[in-house]
């Protein structure tokens, strides 16, 4: 899983910034939406899991079998989100910093999209 991530953030990391950004505030206006973007993404995928196991579909993997789980599980991947983009913000990735949250938000959505074609 270490590794994934590293392939996945590697090409964001690597690549040098032609000028120093402008300093900013970690809660400014695009933050603040990215972030909306991962808790949305995560939402959306908690939401059409629970329609999905309304209608007799089954849960696969077998740590989220309990609402609960599944609740726990969203809550740390958006504190994670957030987590992880202060401490790119603070050591100066800022396109790192702009990207954790759209990788987040974005498997929330693709697994809600693969719950709603699902049947």
């Amino acid at each position: 899983m270490k590794t994934l991530w590293l392939i996945l953030l590697f090409p964001l990391l690597a690549t040098g910034q032609a000028k120093p950004p402008a300093p900013h505030k970690f809660l400014d206006t695009e933050n603040l939406f990215l972030q909306g973007f991962a808790v949305a993404g995560q939402g959306a995928d908690l939401w059409s899991t629970q329609v999905s196991l309304s209608r007799g579909q089954h849960e696969l993997n077998p740590l989220m079998q309990s609402v609960g789980a599944r609740v726990g599980f969203k809550l740390v991947a958006v504190g994670a989100s957030v987590g992880i983009a202060y401490a790119m913000h603070r050591a100066g990735c800022h396109k790192a910093e702009r990207a954790i949250p759209v990788i987040v938000g974005g498997i929330g959505f693709t697994c809600t999209i693969h719950n709603a074609v699902t049947r």
